[in-house]
């Protein structure tokens, strides 16, 4: 019985390396498919790009009236800076882009030149690199002036540009740029898509999984104020946490509007002073416009806990009464020039990137 049992063993085992032999064989042959397959699409992809001619052209455009003041000139596109197009067209260059989403019409036939997806190289000249550069190129100008814009041309259509966009994300090299940019698409809407929520945040979902930052702050807001997704004030703090551990400022903002009002949870206003405080100091724009253009859009207790904060760090004498004048505004800027000292935040940021269904 020992022999038999031994013999046994044996011819079990010996079938049983054979066996494990042939399945790690099997994986490693798989995994060598996979790899090549990858890399054939990754080559593949890179010639797409490489050998994509991207058609630079001066547009001449009229400015035109803006909505609140008449006397100052507007374009009407809506930009958003990326950084990372060079992943997919190396001609772009590494530095940030300013890439068109939408328009304020809903059938500017005059732009259709510049298509979502077109880049925006320089105005009258001057190299754009970020928004604040084009908002500060228009506001030298009055309605009726007409401005020259150099521009790239990712595409010939908006369907041309979503089918350029789905492939790009398809591919083994996106970094969620793309996915962000179908989402802006989506978002803003144009003359030949209609606008979409819901397919919008579909898009910036897969972006912010990805990792891109300004899609998991995009989501935040969307979920904060129910748009194409059901409000969700915990799954919006998440976002903007995720977004804020990835060095987002504007994250900073977002959350000091959570506390703020209270939205998803208690009403917090040392909470929301600090994060604004913050936000400020980092130079975010939301939290400069709306302490000195828009003061009283915050609460009594946040206006005062942000008093009590600047004069805890020796930037602020007045009296604590909530008032945010010229006092607290000198005592903001002296915040942000001398970089003053503020207490930590407690971000609560997530250590990694949180799945949403």
């Amino acid at each position: 019985m020992r022999i038999q049992f031994g013999f046994c063993w044996k011819l079990t085992t010996k079938k049983m390396a054979k066996n494990k032999c042939r399945c790690l064989s099997n994986i490693f042959i798989a995994a060598m498919l996979s790899v090549l397959a990858a890399s054939a699409l990754s080559s593949s992809q890179e010639a797409f790009a490489r050998d994509m001619v991207l058609e630079e052209k001066v547009i001449v455009a009229t400015l035109r009236a803006n909505h609140y003041d008449k006397k100052l000139a507007r374009l009407g596109i809506r930009f958003t800076a990326v950084t990372g197009l060079s992943t997919y067209f190396p001609a772009v260059g590494k530095e940030p882009a300013v890439i068109v989403v939408g328009y304020d019409d809903p059938t500017p036939s005059r732009y259709f030149d510049m298509l979502p997806g077109t880049i925006l190289r320089s105005i009258n000249g001057v190299k754009i690199n970020d928004v604040d550069a084009v908002v500060e190129e228009i506001a030298k100008h009055k309605p009726g002036d007409q401005i020259a814009m150099k521009v790239l041309a990712l595409a010939s259509s908006t369907d041309e540009l979503i089918a350029l966009l789905q492939t790009l994300h398809d591919g083994p090299a996106d970094n969620g740029l793309a996915a962000y940019l179908l989402g802006k698409v989506y978002y803003h809407g144009n003359f030949s898509v209609s606008r979409d929520f819901r397919q919008a945040a579909q898009w910036f979902q897969k972006s912010a999984l990805n990792g891109h930052v300004k899609a998991m702050l995009t989501l935040g807001f969307l979920y904060e104020y129910a748009q194409g997704v059901d409000e969700n004030y915990e799954l919006a703090q998440k976002w903007y946490r995720n977004a804020l551990a990835k060095g987002n400022t504007n994250a900073i903002y977002r959350l000091a509007e959570v506390y703020d009002k209270g939205k998803g949870t208690s009403v917090k206003p040392e909470t929301a002073a600090l994060h604004l405080l913050h936000a400020f100091r980092a130079g975010d724009d939301d939290a400069r416009q709306w302490l000195f253009e828009y003061p009283y859009h915050w609460t009594k207790g946040t206006r005062l806990a942000l008093q009590r904060m600047l004069a805890s760090i020796g930037a602020f004498e007045g009296e604590i009464d909530g008032l945010i004048g010229s006092d607290t505004q000198n005592a903001l800027t002296l915040l942000k020039e001398r970089k003053l000292k503020l207490p930590d935040l407690s971000t609560g940021s997530a250590t990694e990137i949180i799945d949403v269904d």
